[in-house]
């Protein structure tokens, strides 16, 4: 069992945001009512609680709990809070076969050793299928709120850019298109859009050289973040 704790809003335009910060206290009281919940089921479990940055607050192991279910329950609360989602959305995902990965090639080399660049999606039962072949450099994935657009992030020297693909019933993509053109920010061949993050409205939080794009669901760009330095 994983535990994560997301304090309220986060953006308001500009505005002063103020949010209830979980105390040790409060994490204490959440772990006894955990636990309370745990020994009523006669489950042997881990509880890990974090704040909202996934920062661990406090863990704990039942009795004959086993050793290694540890590192299993911090990460799940971890993923838990920076993802703003419950990991069973994930497990859940995976039971589904909606799992996807994306090979960063040797990108900047004509003589690629990959010898295919792109998305693959791993089923529940192990198979792996390529859905997305014509991606040089992809970067970083994630899913808009309803699952339904997959966004990728393209470091190619030839296309710097967020694309998107609509997702389909049965876990493959379509409508593969350029969802937000980053060669504005290109100052290096070897930099391009790299991780982001999706937020609760669908906004795209997205490192690129010299800082932080921020970037609505129909492509508006609504503001960044200028760090001065290449992020990741």
């Amino acid at each position: 069992m994983a535990l994560a704790i997301v304090a309220g809003p986060v953006l308001a335009h500009a505005q002063l945001v103020e949010k209830t910060a979980l105390t040790l206290d409060g994490a204490k009281k959440i772990a006894a009512a955990a636990e309370a919940k745990a020994k009523t089921e006669g489950a042997r479990v881990v509880i890990a609680v974090v704040d909202e940055g996934g920062s661990l607050l406090l863990l704990e192991r039942l009795d004959d709990t086993q050793v290694a279910s540890v590192n299993v329950g911090i990460d799940k609360a971890r993923t838990a809070a920076i993802y703003r989602r419950p990991s069973k959305v994930f497990e859940d995902q995976v039971k589904n076969g909606r799992v996807f990965a994306f090979g960063l090639s040797h990108a900047f080399d004509d003589s690629s050793k990959a010898p295919v660049q792109g998305g693959y999606r791993l089923a529940k039962d192990g198979t792996v299928t390529l859905l997305i072949h014509d991606i040089k450099a992809p970067n970083g994935i994630a899913f808009s709120p309803d699952e339904k657009t997959l966004y990728v992030s393209d470091v190619d020297p030839k296309r710097a850019a967020w694309l998107a693909y609509d997702v389909q019933p049965n876990g493959t993509v379509t409508n593969g298109r350029v969802f937000f053109d980053a060669t504005r920010w290109r100052k290096d061949p070897f930099f391009g859009p790299d991780g982001f993050k999706v937020d609760r409205q669908g906004n795209i939080f997205g490192a690129r050289p010299g800082g932080l794009s921020v970037i609505a669901p129909d492509g508006t760009l609504l503001g960044t973040i200028e760090t001065g330095q290449p992020t990741s």
